[in-house]
């Protein structure tokens, strides 16, 4: 198998696994996003991401392989593929799919060990908090990676509120109809939009038409959450799984601590 000593990574979440591989050295290239997950890479050269790299300035760094991460431009990869790069694409919608995307990216790498011990890392932190929860009171959860549209969270997110103790009202990674939300009436709300830091404001999502009495508003309970914790499929979902336990079951775990919600917790005063 050919040495892969030179790897252009086209999105923040193979960069942070890459690094959990203790790979990051192989680094040649990657996105203005990858340093906000993986601070260790900055100072790396930049490219482009998977939706807008040119082909030209990826071949340019010589990579022996590219990895990338969903949302794709078709024209990106078409134009990688042109160009004979080693493209390795990745686009998990649920926990076994980022598992296994993880396992692949350590099997490109010939980093078969330190993979399975990541995936298997997170497993194990599931499995644990899934026992400590298993004869509490199940709260109702909505969580938000979107604000216009409004749009629900990935599934794996729903696969990881299961695992703390909670029940999703409404999955899929979709476009909803605000009224969704006003109809399942969750008694917590998690926001967690995309690129969005320091903008996840439970004031903002209060003041949406008929938001005001949403159990979850009216108990104080719409917690912002850094968006790498949960829309990453990287390592960074266990930080997420640590935030939901935390703040689904208090009585189990206590308090959020302060250093798992950089975002800074804030609560909504009526």
């Amino acid at each position: 198998m050919k040495n892969l000593g030179r790897i252009v990574s086209l999105s923040a979440s193979t960069t942070a696994v890459i690094d959990a591989l203790g790979a990051t050295d192989r680094l040649v290239a990657v996105t203005k996003d990858c340093a906000r997950l993986t601070p260790v890479v900055a100072g790396i050269p930049l490219v482009g991401d998977c939706w807008s790299a040119s082909a030209d300035e990826v071949a340019a760094f010589e990579p022996d392989l590219v990895v990338g991460a969903a949302p794709y431009r078709g024209e990106v990869v078409a134009a990688l593929v042109e160009r004979r790069l080693r493209f390795l694409a990745t686009a998990p919608w649920t926990l076994s799919e980022v598992f296994t995307d993880m396992l692949t990216i350590g099997a490109a790498l010939e980093r078969h060990d330190e993979a399975f011990a990541l995936v298997e890392g997170l497993r194990s932190r599931m499995e644990e908090i899934r026992r400590a929860v298993a004869d509490r009171p199940r709260p109702r959860v909505y969580c938000e990676v979107w604000m216009k549209p409004v749009m629900s969270s990935p599934l794996w997110v729903s696969e990881l509120v299961d695992a703390a103790g909670g029940e999703m009202v409404i999955e899929g990674a979709r476009v909803l109809e605000p009224e969704e939300v006003v109809d399942a009436d969750p008694d917590v709300v998690v926001m967690a939009w995309c690129g969005a830091i320091g903008r996840s404001d439970p004031a903002k999502f209060a003041a949406r038409p008929g938001y005001g009495d949403l159990r979850a508003v009216r108990e104080g309970r719409v917690v912002p959450v850094r968006d790498e914790y949960l829309n990453a499929p990287c390592q960074h979902l266990a930080t997420g799984l640590e935030i939901l336990a935390h703040t689904l079951h208090p009585e189990v775990f206590g308090d959020l601590p302060t250093a798992l919600a950089p975002e800074r917790v804030r609560r909504v005063d009526r």
